[in-house]
């Protein structure tokens, strides 16, 4: 905030830095100085797309106002490039979702997610041959080889994974409002580890280079995990990594940090996947912008968590979205109790507690749990039939 202020300070004009101090607002909860912020980019540059769809994530539409005309004017434009015109349509199928108008809204999702599908090439094809790699590799023969392996340090560090869209946010605001516990985020330190320590570049990657370690090796990586997530909080009992993705390294997680709290959280497949449908993501997931595709991944992840349970039982705590919803005290206390903390009252309030959030839920976090979001499927149901079918 420091810098960009500086910038503006320099550069009174500079809609960009309007624009990303408005995102540092977002992310710290300061939601109206967010929304001010993206308003003074906009005035400055009227077709700033990506300001646009910044704005219609972080405020909550009533009417069709003059954010929402101003949004459609520039759609409109046959000038604007592709990557312009898919910010617009995130931003208004957000807005006109709000407006409950939901077909209109899809159509725009839509629109958005296959103009970012035409920008890579992809197959979850690829992804299925390498999710199966990892369930061969990482199979209960494997664990019963490995059943004394790995780092035993103090304070294990805190997994929250599953499909993004799942509640991981909320979980970990809920466990980062502890005094003995810091959110440290999605930490890259367990995707650095597996490019450094088990992609060996010569043919032989993970998950088939875990054949060829041995006990020093993944107590190893259990040390190099621990020192440098221990760099984001050297005061509190626990750090977080909130990193979902990490689903796929459980077996991986189990090797190296035998006494890891690993919190999988889950939440009804079809809102996961309309979650994940109807929002742009920086850190890009392939997989996310074609029905089909999605609905395959969402069951290629749904098939290895029955893997890891299966092989590595009791090393998991499940938790579900519609329950923390509808029982927040008792998940709340389960949830302490599994990651070894004692009851603080501060868990329930998470709305209130100050850390920067930097996800697609920063605005959510900031309110109390509501129920608005459990079933939205429903309003959607005609034009998710593909993805139905599949899941």
């Amino acid at each position: 905030m420091a810098s960009y202020n500086k910038a503006l300070a320099i550069k009174p004009d500079y809609a960009e830095a309007y624009s990303n101090l408005g995102n540092a607002l977002q992310s710290l909860g300061k939601l109206d100085d967010a929304v001010a912020s993206y308003h003074k980019a906009l005035a400055i540059k009227p077709d700033y797309a990506e300001a646009h769809r910044h704005l219609a994530r972080v405020k909550k539409y009533s009417e069709n106002d003059e954010d929402i005309r101003s949004m459609e004017q520039n759609y409109a434009n046959l000038e604007i490039n592709d990557e312009q015109r898919m910010h617009l349509a995130f931003g208004l199928g957000k807005a006109f979702e709000d407006l409950q108008q939901y077909e209109k809204a899809f159509d725009f999702f839509v629109e958005g997610n296959t103009l970012r599908r035409k920008a890579y090439r992809y197959s979850v094809d690829d992804d299925a041959v390498f999710f199966n790699k990892i369930k061969k590799a990482l199979n209960t023969s494997f664990f019963a080889k490995h059943q004394h392996t790995g780092y035993k340090g103090e304070r294990p560090p805190i997994f929250i994974l599953g499909m993004p869209r799942s509640g991981t946010t909320l979980v970990e605001q809920i466990l980062a409002s502890h005094p003995q516990v810091h959110g440290a985020g999605e930490l890259e330190t367990l995707r650095q580890i597996i490019l450094n320590d088990f992609d060996k570049g010569n043919g032989v990657d993970f998950p088939e280079s875990t054949k060829q370690a041995d006990g020093a090796d993944f107590e190893c990586a259990g040390i190099k995990y621990t020192r440098d997530s221990r760099k984001r909080s050297m005061d509190s009992q626990f750090v977080t990594d909130k990193m979902p993705d990490n689903f796929k390294y459980i077996g991986l997680i189990k090797l190296m940090l035998p006494d890891a709290k690993v919190i999988h959280c889950r939440r009804d497949p079809a809102d996961t996947c309309l979650s994940i449908f109807k929002n742009y993501f920086i850190k890009q997931h392939k997989y996310s912008h074609d029905l089909r595709e999605l609905g395959r991944y969402y069951n290629l992840y749904r098939d290895l968590m029955e893997h890891w349970h299966s092989v590595i039982p009791g090393f998991i705590h499940d938790i579900q979205y519609e329950n923390m919803v509808t029982d927040q005290v008792g998940q709340t206390r389960a949830l302490l109790k599994y990651c070894g903390l004692e009851w603080n009252d501060a868990c329930l309030e998470f709305h209130k507690t100050d850390r920067p959030v930097a996800t697609a839920s920063a605005a959510q976090v900031r309110r109390p749990i509501y129920n608005s979001s459990v079933q939205l499927w429903k309003k959607y149901e005609k034009q998710l039939s593909p993805l139905l079918e599949i899941l």
